[in-house]
C-alpha cells in the first residue's frame, strides 16, 4: 500500500563534555524518552540534565537510566516503537507489518510487534553508525517488559549490538 510510510522517531543525546569524542550508546525504549523542553507540547513538570540540553518527563513511574548514562559519559538514544508499529490488533496492517505485507493483514507465521521493534532497533543502530559522536563498536540496547523482549530480539538479530 503506497499510503503507509514508516518513520523511525528517534531522540539522541549525548553528554556536552564528549566534544571530538566518540560515546557509546544505549538505545532504550519510550518509557525512559529524553525530549526538549516544549517538545510535543510538553512543558513540564520536567528533569533537566545539567551539562546536557536534554530532560525527561518527570511522573511515575519516573526511571533515571538516561541520566546516570550521561553522567558515565554514555549518550541515550531513544526509540519511539509505537511509532513503527502500534501494539494493537488494528495496527497489524499498518507501520512496518502493514508496509511489508502491503496493507493486508499479517498472517500467523510472520513477523509480529516484537519483531518490528526489534528491526526498529536494529534500523537505529544502522543511522547510529553513521554518527561520528558514536563509536560504533560500543552500542547496547536496553528494554522492559515486552520492549525487554524487543532489545533480546535486535540483540540476537544484530551482531554489532555489543551490550
Amino acid at each position: 500500500d503506497p499510503a503507509i510510510t514508516v518513520d523511525i522517531p528517534v531522540t539522541l543525546a549525548t553528554p556536552a563534555a564528549a566534544k571530538g569524542k566518540q560515546v557509546p550508546v544505549i538505545i532504550g525504549d519510550i518509557f525512559i524518552h529524553p525530549f526538549f523542553p516544549g517538545m510535543n507540547g510538553h512543558h513540564g513538570p520536567y528533569l533537566h540534565f545539567p551539562g546536557t540540553t536534554m530532560c525527561i518527563a518527570v511522573g511515575p513511574p519516573t526511571e533515571p537510566a538516561a541520566e546516570q548514562l550521561l553522567k558515565r559519559g554514555w549518550g541515550f538514544a531513544s526509540v519511539d516503537y509505537d511509532a513503527v508499529q502500534p501494539d494493537n490488533g488494528a495496527g497489524l496492517v499498518k507501520g512496518i507489518i502493514g508496509l511489508t505485507n502491503r496493507g493486508r493483514p499479517r498472517k500467523m507465521d510472520t513477523w509480529g510487534v516484537l519483531r518490528a521493534w526489534a528491526w526498529a532497533i536494529n534500523r537505529t543502530v544502522d543511522f547510529l553508525q553513521t554518527d561520528p559522536a558514536i563509536n560504533p563498536h560500543q552500542i547496547g540496547v536496553m528494554g522492559h517488559s515486552r520492549d525487554g523482549k524487543a532489545a533480546l530480539l535486535a540483540l540476537a538479530y544484530d551482531p554489532r549490538i555489543a551490550v
